[in-house]
């Protein structure tokens, strides 16, 4: 008699959540609030200690952890095979974020990320598809060559804005030439933030050897950038020596490594820290579930209290920095408050209603 055995389903082994992604994503937004907030006594003061070194530090570094996490993100999601990675519901998510950023540039708030971390959804499509070596190549291009690319921009920015002046189309040339090129986050070079977070993304997160790898990489990179800088004398203000500046924002290519390498070390240590340590860092990690509105929450809380409360009444540089901290710490609470009442941020339940693909 020959028995006959059934074949086995097939099992899918869902890999579990990676929290220290959340937790490295609200380590950088309580970091960006450092960006926006300018602390000055009423005769001028500035901040002294290990608070301007935090705010020195974080300058330019929180928005970079920020984009490149955003490239985690759709490379865990388009893995996982979720229907918020299929292509229209990517591209409807850029256009979102591309319109919430605009209106807000226009309104509340100049230096505004989302339109540039919308332009990077409207490219996913293409970039979940692309090889290893592609992917590698364009990060390399961006992050090497984006800041050669900027060192041009001032001597073609006229007459590329002038070639719209007084036409219907100049509002339109003046929004897409400030992404690509002369805005906060010129997308020439940025882009290659979020492509690097892809390929991380790609990678084995959960062994712990590549982590490890991942963390003394990162360390690496981020001093022998300083170190090579330091041998070389240092920046200037223009010529081709201006590339090697380190300083937050600068677009240049010692800041770009620099700055790449240090965000690395961020991801892999929070990734790395084990379950007893990041049980005790629930704030963060609920902040950094709900990146979009911890983000609107920041600026609301920037603009209204800050800008236009604790600012004009002329406070004592200790004072503006507790307010400061208080800023941050409401923010953290909101966003604590909100996972309590519903796992997923009230922005990010109206952006997934947007990008949900039509049945």
């Amino acid at each position: 008699m020959t028995t006959t055995v059934a074949p086995r389903a097939a099992v899918t082994v869902r890999r579990p959540r990676i929290v220290g992604i959340d937790l490295a994503r609200g380590l950088a937004l309580a970091a960006m609030c450092t960006q926006h907030v300018f602390i000055e006594g009423p005769r001028g003061e500035p901040s002294t200690g290990w608070v301007a070194w935090v705010f020195r530090e974080s300058a330019g570094r929180a928005s970079v952890v920020f984009f490149v996490l955003s490239g985690v993100s759709l490379a865990l999601i388009t893995a996982g095979g979720s229907r918020s990675a299929e292509p229209a519901a990517l591209r409807r998510r850029g256009l979102a974020l591309v319109g919430l950023g605009l209106a807000l540039t226009g309104t509340v708030w100049e230096a505004s990320i989302l339109q540039h971390y919308g332009l990077a959804f409207l490219l996913a499509p293409w970039l979940v598809r692309a090889s290893q070596r592609m992917l590698s190549a364009l990060t390399a291009a961006a992050l090497l060559g984006g800041p050669v690319a900027l060192l041009a921009v001032p001597r073609v920015d006229g007459a590329v804005v002038d070639a719209a002046d007084g036409t219907v189309l100049d509002p339109v040339v003046e929004a897409v030439w400030d992404v690509l090129a002369v805005g906060h986050y010129p997308m020439v070079l940025w882009i290659g933030f979020f492509t690097a977070g892809v390929l991380l993304g790609r990678s084995d997160l959960h062994r712990r050897a590549f982590v490890g790898r991942l963390v003394g990489a990162g360390v690496v990179v981020a001093l022998a950038a300083g170190l090579v800088v330091t041998l070389l004398g240092g920046p200037a203000e223009d010529g081709w020596r201006r590339l090697l500046e380190t300083e937050g924002h600068s677009g240049m290519a010692g800041w770009t490594i620099q700055t790449g390498g240090v965000a690395l070390a961020l991801f892999g240590i929070a990734i790395a820290l084990p379950a007893s340590v990041t049980a005790r860092l629930g704030a963060l990690i609920a902040t950094g579930s709900m990146s979009l509105t911890a983000y609107l929450l920041h600026i609301a809380l920037v603009v209204g209290v800050f800008e236009f409360g604790v600012a004009p009444l002329g406070w004592s540089v200790i004072a503006q920095e507790v307010a400061f901290f208080a800023l941050v710490g409401s923010m953290i609470a909101c966003c604590v408050g909100l996972a309590r009442w519903h796992r997923v941020g009230p922005a990010e339940r109206v952006m997934k209603r947007i990008a949900s693909p039509r049945v």
